[in-house]
């Protein structure tokens, strides 16, 4: 392990792997060994890199909304029966990674499908919608 301090890095020894994750920030306590010259309350980086061969896809953390139990889910904008017509459909996926401002999921998603990528808090599965790409159509009809 490298931790990094003041642009300096140091070798460090994992004494204690956390047990849970915190739900706010989706972070993990980590507690370290180092042997460096350090003052109360210096923050430290973790260098940290995990290589997985994983399929999936990137999206905005603003597409992602919590479900129940713990679980991650997205509304994926599907055809209605009629084809004319396209109604949101909420969807469970797993939140591989994810950085400041988006994240790297799995699931229940298709190649080319789409998503809602904000505002999900004015928008509830069933309900019928348009595509900003369908509206510009109508537009310049």
């Amino acid at each position: 392990w490298q931790i990094r301090i003041n642009n300096k890095l140091y070798p460090a020894q994992l004494l204690n792997p956390g047990a849970s994750i915190d739900l706010n920030s989706r972070t993990v306590e980590l507690r370290f060994a180092l042997q460096a010259p350090l003052l109360t309350g210096e923050l430290a980086y973790l260098t940290y890199q995990d290589h997985q061969q994983q399929n999936g896809y990137w999206i905005p953390l603003t597409a992602l909304t919590e479900g129940l139990r713990g679980v991650w889910t997205v509304m994926a904008i599907v055809p209605k029966s009629d084809k004319n017509h396209q109604i949101l459909e909420q969807r469970t996926v797993k939140v591989i990674f994810a950085n400041g401002t988006d994240a790297y999921i799995t699931g229940a998603i298709h190649p080319h499908e789409q998503i809602v990528a904000d505002g999900l808090h004015r928008v509830v599965a069933g309900q019928e919608v348009e595509t900003a790409l369908q509206l510009k159509g109508k537009n310049n009809e």
